[in-house]
């Protein structure tokens, strides 16, 4: 009854589905707040970046599951995101304990959902839609599928003006390399020092360990004061900046290893990119990791490596022990490592 009433509400609109007191994310926000729930989501929602719970109306249907369509940003742009896209109200419960990715939180039980069967790199997937009614246990990434993924049709563009991403793509486990979101990483000697809070190259990751608040009393992508819904600090962009340790790469991957000129030779060569790799080019040439790097996945370089980006790196190849770049800010540049791959 705290959620609906036995003989309906009307609002200015009309009369209100289910028997519920307010439409879409009216009626969750009323708890939602800070009080009586002690997370304050209502918060997360008037911040700059956030998903568009509160900002697009009208576009949700209860029935629009398993309808690729009816997420799609065209020809008739059904986009959105409503509470009820990512949480079911009459199933989420707590977690009793710890998880490990991917598996997803029961938070997000019984939500529609889209499972991939990967083939090679460079394809998409065979997708897989298993409705509200599939209790079974989930992946957190398999919900933000419904969305970021070309099981519907994406956007032409992103909020911040660039390409849309197919994550589903991206994050295939047959790629040449990726962020581990569906499996573990291809890169599993890395030196364990050359992480921080807790990461080794073994371990799986969520989409929400990036895409979430930047209040850490606050767990997912719902908003954050930083572009992308991140919870630290990214600039897409390969202009020559000093890095802070502070940005959102730097809360997995070590600073002094990757950023810091200054530090020992032991810290820097936590890298396998010899001890002037990383930390000269960013520390001390001011090249950001972007200008190198892909976030998400490469279905043809491996380290994430990406080309293309002014500044950046025009063409990349990989040896047993190093291998050779030809960026465009210098000439072309062989490297070996600092311990076996």
């Amino acid at each position: 009854m705290n959620c609906h009433t036995s003989h309906g509400y009307r609002d200015a609109s009309g009369l209100i589905p289910a028997q519920v007191f307010s439409r879409e994310e009216k009626l969750c926000i009323v708890c939602h707040d800070g009080s009586p729930a002690a997370r304050n989501v209502k918060a997360e929602f008037t911040k700059t970046y956030r998903h568009p719970a509160t900002t697009v109306t009208g576009k949700h249907d209860e029935a629009e599951d398993g309808t690729a369509a009816n997420y799609a940003a065209s020809p008739t742009n059904y986009r959105h995101s409503e509470c009820e896209d990512c949480h079911n109200s009459h199933v989420a419960k707590a977690d009793g304990g710890p998880l490990v990715a991917p598996a997803a939180s029961n938070r997000l039980l019984g939500v529609g959902r889209v499972a991939v069967s990967n083939g090679a790199a460079g394809l998409p997937p065979t997708y897989t839609y298993r409705g509200p009614a599939d209790l079974s246990p989930a992946l957190e990434y398999e919900v933000c599928f419904k969305c970021h993924s070309s099981w519907t049709t994406l956007p032409v563009t992103t909020p911040s003006g660039g390409p849309p991403r197919d994550k589903a793509l991206q994050f295939n486990p047959n790629n040449a390399s990726y962020h581990p979101v569906e499996a573990a990483g291809k890169n599993l000697n890395i030196n364990v020092n050359a992480f921080v809070n807790n990461w080794n190259a073994t371990k799986t990751m969520y989409c929400t360990d990036c895409h979430t608040s930047d209040a850490t009393s606050v767990r997912g992508p719902h908003g954050s004061l930083y572009n992308y819904v991140l919870k630290m600090d990214y600039r897409a962009s390969s202009a020559q900046r000093t890095m802070a340790s502070t940005e959102h790469c730097f809360d997995c991957h070590r600073y002094d290893t990757y950023a810091n000129r200054n530090a020992s030779d032991t810290v820097r060569g936590y890298s396998r990119f010899k001890n002037d790799g990383h930390a000269k080019h960013v520390g001390e040439e001011r090249r950001p990791c972007y200008a190198c790097h892909e976030s998400h996945g490469s279905t043809n370089l491996p380290h994430l490596i990406v080309t293309g980006r002014s500044p950046g790196i025009n063409s990349y190849t990989q040896t047993s022990n190093g291998g050779s770049c030809s960026p465009t800010c210098h000439g072309v540049k062989s490297y070996t490592i600092n311990y076996p791959r």
